[in-house]
């Protein structure tokens, strides 16, 4: 049998805090692909929090940076999208069990699901004045419907990420992140934080060059 090797991120989390250049690689996706994080996070973040062989959720995947470092570490992942373009792209080299599925993350409780070891995500973001944005006054309420039925995919012991930054624009700040972090507090038992520092020109979020790991084991 031939035995294939893996080099993975070589940074690893040591501390409260980690450093990478944090720029994008370039894909061959023709529409707006500047929202993601890069492939050695989300390769940080498995190494970190699960095993060979655990399975992954990514109910937010976009262009499916989570899903593709899953299946290269020997993860199994499913990640839900909602935009048809993006859901296609990110399904693309992904060999079963892992798949994209075209549906908003909602309707996790319509599909057969393995129970899940790892949510590792980043969430949509909101802009400075919630009433501005598409998703309207309701996001929060809708985040925590959200994971209340993503906790019933999952195993007793399983870990959740949060990739999340706060938020600053010309019309000032939004602290995302520290209401999510409060917001999923209701869920999950809150394990701690971890930032990720962009030494590079990318910005981790909107307005900053560094962005939080927020942790929870789910209980």
């Amino acid at each position: 049998m031939e035995t294939v090797c893996y080099i993975y991120a070589m940074t690893e989390i040591k501390k409260s805090w980690f450093a990478i250049d944090g720029g994008l690689e370039p894909i061959d996706y023709e529409g707006e692909n500047s929202f993601r994080f890069p492939a050695e996070l989300a390769e940080i973040v498995l190494n970190k929090f699960s095993k060979e062989g655990d399975w992954v959720l990514d109910p937010f995947c976009g262009l499916g940076t989570t899903l593709k470092a899953a299946q290269k570490m020997n993860r199994h992942a499913i990640g839900f999208e909602v935009d048809e373009s993006r859901a296609m792209y990110a399904g693309k080299g992904l060999n079963e069990p892992n798949k994209v599925i075209h549906a908003r993350i909602e309707t996790i409780d319509q599909y057969y699901l393995p129970s899940f070891d790892l949510v590792f995500t980043s969430p949509p973001y909101v802009t400075v004045r919630l009433e501005d944005d598409p998703w309207g006054m309701t996001y929060f309420e809708d985040m925590e419907s959200i994971f209340r039925k993503i906790q019933k995919t999952l195993k007793p012991d399983a870990n959740i990420v949060i990739e999340v930054s706060n938020i600053r624009t010309k019309d000032g700040v939004r602290t995302l992140a520290w209401q999510f972090g409060e917001l999923l507090s209701k869920i999950f038992s809150f394990q701690g934080e971890i930032i990720r520092v962009d030494t590079g020109d990318a910005e981790a979020g909107p307005g900053f060059d560094h962005s939080y790991l927020l942790v929870y084991k789910n209980h």
